[in-house]
Order: structure tokens, then sequence, then C-alpha cells
């Protein structure tokens, strides 16, 4: 028996716009697997593309045949993970396109020529053609549908999230939180908590139904592995947050 952290792991999930019983849902090592019957049973997507570990996904709001996936299985890489234990790692190829509900695919571009892994890949909800791409070596921002990407932020970003109905986003990294006020070509740090402690990694969170609360989730430190670093709240868009 193998005693690891994160075997079998299904880290993404997206769901059909308009059908509620059509979802796609992302492996650590697996590919990108489909249901059209509310997970009664599943089909599998990619078993034919360079990298079957799945870091980002989305179905595209402007239309529900379009799916993006960046590969590469970023978690697998956090401290005392599978990498650690086992020399285990998926390596980031790319974007992907399917423009058939998953069907056929398309490459579009690698977003880094260098070695990288991938945490989180999202569309800009007012348009289409910008998303965000956060991974090992930075945060990294389209602006023609994937085919081409530039390096707004460098370091490990974990997560990114964009402020509902708008181009206000959120990125976050290993030790801190940033927002752009245009789409992800400017960013701004924001003031943390003085409670923050760094954790291990972060995850972020917004509402449609409180679009200027983002939520802030820390957990994991560089020494203690599953210890929880705090759960903060922003009321104002990302510019302040405060311990909850």
């Amino acid at each position: 028996e193998i005693d690891g952290f994160g075997l079998g792991r299904a880290d993404r999930i997206a769901f059909h716009p308009t059908d509620q019983n059509t979802y796609y849902v992302g492996s650590s090592g697996g590919g990108l697997w489909k249901t059209t019957n509310d997970g009664a049973s599943w089909t599998p997507l990619t078993d034919f593309i360079a990298s079957l570990g799945i870091g980002g996904l989305f179905v595209s709001w402007a239309n529900a045949n379009h799916i993006y996936i960046l590969t590469g299985d970023g978690d697998s890489d956090l401290q005392n993970g599978l990498v650690d234990q086992f020399d285990y790692e998926r390596k980031a190829m790319g974007v992907y396109r399917s423009t058939d509900g998953g069907t056929t695919w398309t490459f579009l571009s690698p977003v880094d020529t260098n070695f990288y892994l991938s945490f989180r890949l999202s569309q800009c909800p007012t348009d289409a053609s910008i998303m965000l791409a956060a991974t090992s070596t930075g945060l990294y921002r389209t602006t023609n549908g994937g085919f081409n990407w530039t390096r707004e932020l460098t370091g490990q970003y974990h997560d990114v999230e964009w402020k509902p109905g708008t181009n206000r986003a959120y990125a976050a990294s290993k030790t801190n939180i940033s927002y752009s006020t245009d789409g992800g070509a400017t960013w701004f740090l924001s003031v943390l908590d003085s409670a923050f402690v760094s954790p291990l990694k972060m995850e972020l969170a917004v509402t449609p139904a409180a679009p200027n609360n983002v939520y802030l989730l820390a957990g994991g430190s560089d020494t203690t592995v599953g210890k929880f670093c705090g759960f903060y709240k922003s009321t104002n868009s990302g510019v302040t947050y405060a311990q909850v």
C-alpha cells in the first residue's frame, strides 16, 4: 500500500451554463471526464492529449460547446505531496480547447515555454477572449482566446477569480493577494489583516449574491501540512481583507 496524499483526486469541476445534468471533472492524472446525466455515467474526453493532469478548466459563458483546459497538476507539487514523496509530477503542456463539447481538442499555446505546473484557468465575465492562468511560474494573461500569453505577475500563483459580471480580477500567490481593475493588465497589492500567516496555499471565492465580497481560505504552512492558517473576507472588492 502506498501511503500518499492526493491519490485519485478529482481536482477541477465546471458546469454547463444551461443544462444542469451536464458537467465536467478534471483529475490529477486521468484527464477530463464528462457526464450528461448528472453523474450517473461518465465519458473520458482527453485520453490522447500530451498531459493528463488537469490544472485549469472552464466552460465558456459565450458558447457552451467551447471548453478550455490548462494541463499540469500543480496541486501535487505542494510540500509533502506526491512530488516530494514519490517523484511524481504532471508537467503542464499548455492550453487545449474543444469547440464541440469535448469530442475533439485543439492545442492553443504552451503558455510558458519553460517547465511549470498549473493551478487555475479562468475566463473574464465581460470579454470571452481574456483569460488568466495561475501557474507555478506566474500569473499569465491572454487577450486573444488563449493563443498568446503574457506573464503579468511573477511567483507561484494558486488561484484567480473575477468579480461577478465585471473585468475586475483577484489573484492569490503563496504570500499575497492582488487585484486588477482592468481585466488583468495591471495589478495592485491587497492589504491583509495583521493576523495573516503566510500559508502553503490560498484559494479565493466570489459570489453574485454579494459581488463586492471576496473570500480567502489560507491552508497549510511550510512546516505543518494541513494546518489551517485562517479564513479572511473582503467587503470592498479585494482592497482589504479582515480575518473571520
